[in-house]
């Protein structure tokens, strides 16, 4: 059964979001502004063998997105018969600027949306969607609406170069670690000036996975064979030739031999091993052109914590001329009396306890 926002958490939240009207009537939140700085070089660091004490910031935790809705909403009368069935929103954060609004999705009559993507079609509870929308021309509003949801989303929009004529746009958001298995109907449409498009409907797969005291997942939005690594305190080494160590478990390994799920997850039961936890991607095997657009999430007691300066994870992408074996860095999670309390990568990279990854991992998938 999924939690259901109650008011006193929306109070609270509400407490410390600063709340803006766009020029169109529509509501915005504004989420904190983290920063983090990347060391210049993080794989040419290696750990001293005591590593000296760090005074570690507080962990940043993503506050939630807020329904927010008009202060005299138009009076409605009841439809005859019982009231639709109304799920709490599935989308937990995203970037500074989304929100959540109560009614139908904005549609029009223009077309010049062309096609919206969602990983490579399967999303899972506690993950990533990465969204990638193409459109004839540009865009500078993007909606999305889940079917059984009471509105819809304001997404942000990170726009590639166009080209042919074709424009390319991007929204990572974070997904509910309530996610069920069932697949997800979604609406999509975009504003381009004072136009808006004719809406695009698209079916999603769903998967739940393992969520635990803390839970870290890798999305996608290729066939490439992408692979999800952590380092526990110990040592001990969690991917897919090793998925259990301690209270620690891959439940989820994808794409061999290039697929199509583009998720891959880990997760801890129990109480959490006190000291540094360290997060990497590799590419396994690459399926074609271009690189993979990724995302990792870490997620503890149903909400999203911050990795880096996006407020939301680590998002990055390969290149298109990476091969197979390359490796990308994400965080560190620091855990003390069992309890995530950083996550703050610029400050181990000052102490210098940024470690390369393992690269001599690479046992065979079949």
């Amino acid at each position: 059964m999924r939690k259901i926002l109650d008011l006193s958490a929306l109070v609270v939240v509400a407490a410390f979001l600063s709340v803006g009207c766009l020029s169109d009537g529509q509501y915005t939140v504004a989420l904190p502004d983290h920063v983090a700085v990347e060391p210049d070089d993080p794989t040419a660091v290696e750990p001293p063998d005591e590593p000296p004490p760090i005074e570690r910031p507080p962990v940043v935790m993503i506050p939630p997105i807020v329904v927010i809705t008009p202060d005299d909403p138009p009076t409605v009368e009841p439809p005859d018969g019982p009231p639709p069935i109304e799920r709490p929103p599935l989308v937990i954060g995203g970037c500074e600027g989304m929100s959540f609004q109560h009614g139908e999705i904005p549609t029009g009559t223009d077309g010049i949306l062309s096609g919206v993507e969602l990983n490579s079609g399967t999303i899972i509870s506690g993950g990533a969607a990465i969204i990638t929308v193409s459109s004839s021309g540009e865009l500078n509003r993007l909606y999305m609406q889940i079917e059984g949801e009471p509105g819809y989303y304001l997404l942000c929009l990170d726009q590639a170069a166009p080209v042919n004529g074709v424009y390319t746009y991007t929204s990572t958001v974070a997904i509910s670690q309530d996610l069920g298995n069932e697949s997800l109907r979604m609406t999509f449409s975009g504003r381009s000036g004072s136009q808006i498009s004719t809406p695009i409907v698209s079916t999603v797969a769903t998967r739940s996975v393992g969520s635990g005291e803390l839970q870290v997942s890798l999305s996608w939005n290729n066939r490439d064979d992408l692979d999800l690594h952590i380092e526990t305190p110990r040592g001990g080494h969690i991917y897919y030739a090793n998925r259990s160590v301690g209270n620690g478990r891959l439940d989820l390994d994808a794409n061999v031999g290039c697929g199509d799920v583009s998720n891959e997850n880990i997760f801890f039961n129990g109480t959490l091993e006190d000291g540094i936890y360290r997060v990497w991607v590799n590419l396994y095997t690459k399926c074609g052109t271009p690189g993979a657009q990724y995302s990792v999430t870490a997620s503890s007691g149903g909400r999203a914590f911050i990795f880096s300066r996006d407020g939301l994870s680590e998002s990055g992408r390969f290149a298109d001329s990476d091969r197979a074996g390359n490796n990308k860095v994400i965080g560190y999670i620091t855990v003390q009396n069992g309890r995530i309390v950083a996550t703050d990568y610029a400050a181990l990279g000052r102490q210098g306890l940024l470690k390369q990854p393992v690269n001599s991992q690479r046992k065979s998938k079949n």
